[in-house]
């Protein structure tokens, strides 16, 4: 919150003309630096889509699979891979941030919306992953049957607050080399750290007051 003061020198001629007008501002805790819609339709910087198993199934931003509108909380471009129906090798897909520093906070939270679309049988799954070194992963979450769109929310308090480096993986993977069309899909990521609070309202002097003498308190609640 920006707050503002003026100090008006005045004498028998009347008030001084536009004196200065100060300002300053109170510090809140401000959100991590990652808010990915995919808007763009390409790889955002510094993100990684990695085809693990080199069948020409990577993630994609502009929808070349084909699928459309995963559903009305997709919005525009949107993270997907998809297996397609006949006989390939077994895929496996992941999707991953760049590194996010949450060394400055106590409490780290994360949403995203996601689909995932599996055929019928051991299809494999999709999971949801963390990692403080883009090496050692610990899967927060793993799906084996069909997630219509949601919003989803996980506190990762536990494995990023305080790290300098943290990084989300999305990984979709099949098991079988002859099987049906299976698909999943990310959008709207979100991570943030504390959320800052309601701006504190001035007790004294009152808003827009005049003629206040040298030293004035300022006081809120």
């Amino acid at each position: 919150t920006e707050y503002f003061w003026q100090v008006v020198p005045y004498n028998a001629a009347g008030d001084a003309i536009d004196p200065p007008v100060w300002s300053f501002s109170t510090v809140g805790i401000a959100s991590l630096p990652l808010d990915e819609k995919f808007t763009e339709m390409v790889r955002p910087t510094d993100w990684q889509s990695l085809d693990v198993n080199g069948t020409g199934h990577p993630w994609v931003f502009d929808d070349s699979y084909g699928l459309g509108s995963p559903g009305n909380l997709f919005q525009g471009g949107f993270a997907s891979v998809r297996r397609p129906t006949g006989t390939i090798p077994a895929v496996v897909s992941q999707l991953i941030t760049p590194a996010i520093d949450c060394s400055e906070v106590d409490d780290v939270r994360v949403s995203f919306t996601h689909r995932y679309v599996r055929h019928t049988g051991p299809q494999g799954d999709a999971q949801f992953a963390v990692s403080t070194d883009g090496v050692n992963w610990t899967t927060l979450q793993t799906w084996t049957a069909n997630r219509t769109q949601i919003n989803e929310l996980y506190d990762i308090t536990a494995h990023a607050a305080g790290q300098p480096t943290v990084y989300l993986r999305w990984q979709f993977q099949t098991v079988r080399t002859n099987s049906g069309n299976t698909w999943y899909a990310v959008d709207n990521v979100l991570v943030y750290g504390p959320m800052a609070p309601f701006a504190a309202t001035p007790t004294a002097p009152a808003n827009e007051a005049i003629n206040r003498p040298l030293n004035t308190n300022l006081t809120w609640t």
